[in-house]
């Protein structure tokens, strides 16, 4: 999902927010998440986010590494 303040709709004029109920319905557990909270998870965990890739479409890929 987009942060506050970022487009709702991506290049592809597809909303974000249509892929997640799909991934919500399929995927025991499954939560909406903007980039910030996804973020935040894996800084918990000992990771930060290196480089979000955006594909032009209602997918983005978001690449991270382990924190120094």
């Amino acid at each position: 999902m987009p942060d506050l303040g970022e487009p709702p709709e991506s290049p592809d004029g597809i909303l974000p927010g249509l892929f997640a109920v799909q991934i919500m319905v399929a995927v025991p557990g499954g939560a909406w998440r903007t980039k910030q909270q996804f973020k935040d998870l894996f800084e918990k965990s000992g990771f930060r986010l290196e480089k979000v890739v955006h594909t032009g479409t209602n997918l983005s890929a978001m690449e991270f590494g382990l924190a120094p």
